[in-house]
């Protein structure tokens, strides 16, 4: 006598079969220059208008486009209070605030001091600006991960960059950035007869905070120096280091 199969059984047959059939359905679309240098400004725009945020941010570098073993990785952060930032990305910290721009490399023991410089980091490209960079590619396509999009990008021969990859979320923001090098490097550079590979570098973007608290030291260039009259001085955490006055004016 057969035996009956078990309605639970059935079920979890149903649901690998839907994934199946949507796994199959998920293809490349092609994607025009001016739909993309749309999403880059639903990019921009989804950051300006989340004033206050912090997350983590991961470099890793891999020694070729597929394996999965990662050859290095740096965990760091990107925080950002209206028009003041403090970020700790591959080592170094950067902070800015209404006044200053600082960066501190502990490996180099630099203290660099500049004018302050919020059109570097906060201001968006338009539309037009965005369609010119995106002359260099060959192809833009994008696939469906989920409720994200994954894009890549392919770029014409001598670019530094082979492809782009990019996972946007539905909301517009950035969760990972894929660059894959077009030129081979040796796994040993003192080593003439060592592997050659082209490397990718993986940078994700997570743990989005939205409106977190800060300490009023973040942003505060008091934790670095003090000032006397036009001169900066180190604190004592940093007297150590040596200090690069990069400022246009004195003020």
């Amino acid at each position: 006598m057969r035996k009956k199969i078990g309605i639970p059984v059935l079920v979890i047959c149903a649901l690998i079969t839907q994934l199946s059939i949507a796994q199959q359905a998920a293809t490349w679309a092609t994607v025009g220059r001016d739909d993309m240098a749309k999403t880059f400004e639903k990019m921009g725009t989804a950051l300006k208008n989340t004033p206050v945020y912090s997350m983590v941010v991961t470099h890793t570098s891999f020694e070729n486009y597929k394996t999965i073993v990662p050859f290095e990785r740096s965990v760091g952060y990107f925080k950002k209070n209206n028009n003041s930032y403090h970020s700790f990305l591959l080592g170094i910290h950067t902070v800015q605030n209404p006044k200053y721009r600082i960066s501190v490399d502990s490996s180099a023991k630099i203290v660099m001091v500049a004018n302050n410089d919020n059109n570097s980091i906060f201001n968006t490209y338009g539309i037009e600006d965005y369609k010119e960079v995106l002359n260099s590619c060959t192809t833009i396509k994008v696939i469906s991960v989920g409720t994200d999009k994954l894009y890549r990008m392919e770029f014409k021969p001598g670019s530094q960059l082979t492809a782009q990859e990019l996972v946007i979320t539905e909301d517009g923001f950035l969760k990972k950035l894929t660059w894959f090098y077009s030129k081979e490097v040796q796994k040993d550079p003192e080593d003439k007869n060592s592997v050659k590979a082209k490397p990718r570098l993986e940078i994700t973007f997570s743990e989005l905070k939205k409106n977190p608290s800060f300490s009023k030291k973040e942003f505060d260039e008091k934790e670095y120096f003090s000032k006397k009259e036009t001169k900066l001085l180190l604190t004592e955490k940093y007297k150590a280091y040596q200090l690069s006055d990069q400022r246009i004016t004195l003020n």
